[in-house]
């Protein structure tokens, strides 16, 4: 593959990342951190060819010699996207998060960030992107959308949102999430959209 202008970006504990220049376009390249035990880029190459036809994730565009090739998102967290947003902006972007757990949880792909995903999420034009698959994984028991409104639910979030005035009711939450994880029926799922609206 034809990449250029390979420049170190960052270090995590599982890979090493680089930015490059693919057909004009900037890209992210993740390579295994030879301190890391376990090798999870073949993991994320994977979820992603599975999840961007459903419209989550940076786009993949290859794996090849041990190192994933992908899209690099220009992108800011939440706290720092929703500080001057009006509260109906936030509201919906939320939605729109909730929307892409519901869409993994039907694809049996479970994240297992969405308890603290702010590193996890970045907005780009008023759109979130999901980023970092590495510790997904195939499973009949998803928890996208219930580690998602276990993050709605934390007082972090929480005294943040009320800020905005925006006031979810963490009891009736906390039992909304408990009632889909029995069934990930469409009504359950409807009544935890409600809480947000």
């Amino acid at each position: 593959m034809d990449l250029t202008d390979k420049e170190y970006y960052a270090k995590g504990r599982r890979g090493i990342v680089y930015t490059a220049k693919h057909e004009n376009e900037k890209v992210l390249i993740k390579e295994h951190n030879p301190a890391a035990d376990i090798d999870t880029l073949a993991n994320e190459a994977e979820m992603l060819k599975r999840l961007n036809p459903l419209g989550i994730g940076p786009k993949f565009i290859a794996y090849e010699d041990g190192k994933l090739i992908r899209e690099f998102i220009e992108g800011t967290e939440f706290l720092d996207w929703a500080q001057d947003k009006p509260t109906e902006d936030i509201k919906k972007l939320l939605l729109d998060v909730l929307e892409q757990c519901r869409i993994m949880d039907e694809a049996n792909i479970s994240k297992e960030e969405m308890t603290r995903p702010y590193k996890h999420i970045l907005i780009r034009k008023n759109k979130p992107i999901q980023i970092d698959f590495e510790r997904a994984r195939e499973t009949e028991k998803p928890q996208n959308v219930t580690q998602l409104c276990q993050w709605l639910t934390s007082t972090r979030l929480t005294v943040f949102l009320k800020e905005k005035s925006i006031n979810i009711n963490k009891e009736k939450l906390i039992l909304l999430a408990k009632e889909y994880k029995k069934s990930y029926n469409h009504e359950s799922y409807e009544k935890i959209r409600g809480v947000l609206k």
